[in-house]
């Protein structure tokens, strides 16, 4: 079963909490937090790399402090844990999202700006650019979305980074059902995709039709507990 948890807030945390937390993360991860110009996005990076120990650590029976990363050729990170636990986490604005999994497991969360179509025909797949247009204009954005979060999801859970481009597969969204038709050599997945509030869209991809029907929500209060 693939596990979820999310924090919300996570752009803003109070000073206390914040210096605390970043005593937590690596050292490579302190280096890339001096280098933001903007707190919040610091905040965004610390929680992301803290969530990520939580989940870990809780799938793999392990107290988070003890959880460490590498990072492979692709700049995708694996966990240093005895069992075969893989993540993958995702931030935007307020929202920052883990999911775990036995098998390759990638998760999307994107906040709904204004979208250029043309951003749709360049990188999308020819038939998913042709029903976006399809729809009425005031609901272009919304699947605009729902296809840029799975697709981002896939992307991060084969873990091939910008090697693997958008438009190698079709993704389709049907009443509600999420189907892909991959491209050569690649698998075919599964997807779900979670509420986040109505300006969000959130997205999960994995091996196995094995998604939780919700996610757990984590105060940003009780973090520090974790690392006690």
């Amino acid at each position: 079963m693939v596990y979820i948890a999310v924090i919300q807030d996570s752009h803003d945390l109070p000073p206390a909490l914040y210096d605390s937390l970043l005593g937590f993360v690596s050292d490579n991860r302190k280096l890339r937090v001096k280098r933001f110009l903007r707190r919040e996005d610091a905040c965004r990076s610390i929680v992301g790399e803290v969530l990520a120990k939580y989940c870990v650590g809780k799938a793999a029976g392990i107290p988070a402090k003890t959880v460490t990363f590498q990072v492979d050729s692709f700049g995708k990170p694996h966990a240093n844990v005895e069992r075969q636990i893989q993540f993958s986490v995702s931030h935007s604005k307020s929202w920052v999202a883990c999911a775990v999994g036995s098998g390759p497991v990638g998760i999307d969360v994107e906040y709904m700006r204004e979208f250029d179509s043309g951003i749709a025909e360049r990188f999308f797949h020819p038939g998913e650019y042709a029903a976006l247009v399809a729809l009425p204009g005031e609901r272009r954005r919304e699947r605009f979305y729902d296809l840029w979060t799975i697709k981002e999801s896939y992307i991060k859970a084969l873990g091939k980074g910008l090697s693997l481009a958008l438009d190698s597969f079709e993704i389709l969204v049907e009443n509600g059902r999420i189907n892909m038709k991959a491209g050569e050599g690649l698998p075919v997945m599964k997807f779900k995709q979670y509420d986040l509030g109505a300006e969000y869209k959130c997205a999960v991809c994995a091996v196995q039709d094995d998604f939780p029907e919700q996610f757990e929500i984590i105060p940003p209060a009780t973090i520090i507990q974790w690392f006690g």
